[in-house]
């Protein structure tokens, strides 16, 4: 038995899970809120929740490893071609510098879709949040996407947690 002790099988944690509406990432020390009833796909260069099986609200985060800092980050998404920039401003999680805009798109099928972007510098990485829903479900989405990424946040004291 002491061969196989410490063994992780399955998913590593160490790599990132969801608990009681939270996501939390102990080797990079953050965690932020899952939305009620959203599912959430652990994947190794992305998070994204999904809202409902039929995914009509989505949410994407993965590190920018190209941008210097999260406003770089949000106006590299948002100045995409087939991407209209709506707003662009500074923002806060906590006391980590971010960026925030919204913007509107249109898939092949000629599908409008309503865009909030989200970017936050923690540690020397910049962790951009791409948030989606078609534009008629945009305003109700809104406030979904903009609160969930304002409360990213830094946890130091993953060792003391129980998984």
């Amino acid at each position: 038995m002491n061969a196989i002790d410490g063994i992780i099988y399955g998913q590593n944690p160490r790599e990132g899970f969801a608990r009681e509406g939270t996501f939390y990432h102990p080797d990079l020390e953050f965690r932020f809120p899952v939305p009620a009833n959203w599912q959430v796909i652990n994947e190794p260069s992305r998070v994204v929740l999904a809202r409902s099986r039929w995914a009509d609200a989505v949410i994407i985060m993965q590190i920018d490893s190209e941008s210097s800092g999260p406003q770089q980050s949000v106006q590299q998404f948002v100045n995409q071609e087939g991407i209209t920039l709506v707003e662009q401003s500074s923002a806060q999680s906590g006391s980590l510098p971010a960026y925030q805009a919204t913007a509107s798109a249109a898939t092949q099928d000629n599908t409008e879709l309503g865009l909030y972007v989200y970017a936050v510098e923690f540690q020397n990485n910049i962790y951009r949040f791409i948030s989606y829903t078609t534009k008629s479900q945009f305003q109700a989405r809104k406030a979904t996407f903009c609160s969930n990424n304002l409360r990213f946040y830094a946890v130091k004291r993953f060792r003391d947690f129980k998984y």
